[in-house]
């Protein structure tokens, strides 16, 4: 009687590893939401072209926020020199070109001369048309699957985000890598007018509505004067440029995702195309330093 039931214990616990076996492992799979587009354009795997550009800081020094960038041979107007830097025209603000950087012609004009193994050059690659657009559309499939997704201070998964994190989050999910935080963020890509703004784009806000306050907000623009970001009272949600809020606020916008179109029809100072006099930063008056603090 005892071998009876001790048998019918035996079985019943094969019964249940059997049954735990089967089930496990969609348990464990990986959420589809970090799946969808995974096999979308695989940008991480794929050789990318690319352009090789000089930076241009803000200030003249090696870890001074990037304003923009040169393409090899732009021509520069050169307004003064420190010990290593240059200080030169650059969009509506002045910024400043590591000398490494800067040869001089048989005519002596001043002009970029991008040293490809010097850390104040940087690569920006770009994709045809078709791919860029492929890219923008899923990026923003992307990011609009996580609205009302809760803010939480630190957070770079679709439990909560804050806003760095959501934007390095959104990015990953079509394969592009960005840095973490804002600052950090705010050097990618090449800089771009408000008006010349592009579905993709990062928007970049600053703490305070004054001259001097600095980058502390990041979103993703999604058309129609609309920026997609993890708000801080209001998680994953879409907000009005034009709200008074964001006017005050607003201090520049970053573009990720080049085409090749651009580099062939811009003029030489990368970012600018159609628009070579628009608003890159949120003051235009090239004297006044926006970066207070940095």
């Amino acid at each position: 009687m005892k071998s009876k039931r001790l048998f019918k214990i035996v079985a019943s616990l094969l019964v249940w590893v059997m049954m735990l076996s089967v089930f496990a492992q969609p348990v464990m799979a990986k959420p589809a939401d970090e799946i969808l587009y995974a096999g979308s354009l695989q940008t991480k795997e794929e050789t990318v072209n690319s352009y090789t550009v000089s930076k241009v800081r803000r200030s003249p020094y090696y870890d001074s926020t990037e304003i923009g960038c040169f393409k090899n041979g732009t021509l520069l107007t050169v307004l003064e020199e420190t010990r290593e830097f240059y200080k030169v025209d650059c969009y509506d603000m002045n910024g400043y070109i590591a000398k490494s950087q800067v040869a001089v012609n048989e005519n002596g004009e001043y002009y970029v001369n991008c040293d490809k193994d010097s850390a104040e050059t940087k690569q920006l690659p770009y994709y045809s048309m078709q791919t860029a657009l492929e890219l923008r559309d899923n990026l923003l499939t992307a990011a609009k699957e996580y609205i009302g997704v809760p803010y939480v201070s630190g957070g770079t998964s679709r439990w909560g985000f804050d806003c760095s994190g959501y934007t390095q989050y959104v990015f990953d999910q079509v394969g592009l890598s960005i840095a973490r935080t804002v600052w950090m963020q705010m050097d990618v890509g090449i800089i771009v007018a408000k008006e010349d703004l592009q579905c993709g784009d990062l928007v970049i806000f600053s703490y305070t509505g004054e001259n001097g306050g600095f980058a502390s907000h990041i979103g993703i623009y999604v058309g129609n004067d609309q920026v997609i970001h993890a708000s801080s009272s209001r998680g994953v949600t879409i907000s009005d440029l034009n709200s008074a809020y964001y006017v005050t606020h607003y201090q520049c916008a970053r573009r990720i995702i080049l085409e090749e179109e651009v580099f062939q029809l811009s003029i030489p100072v990368t970012g600018i195309m159609q628009n070579a006099s628009g608003s890159y930063w949120r003051n235009e008056t090239a004297g006044d330093s926006i970066f207070v603090g940095m």
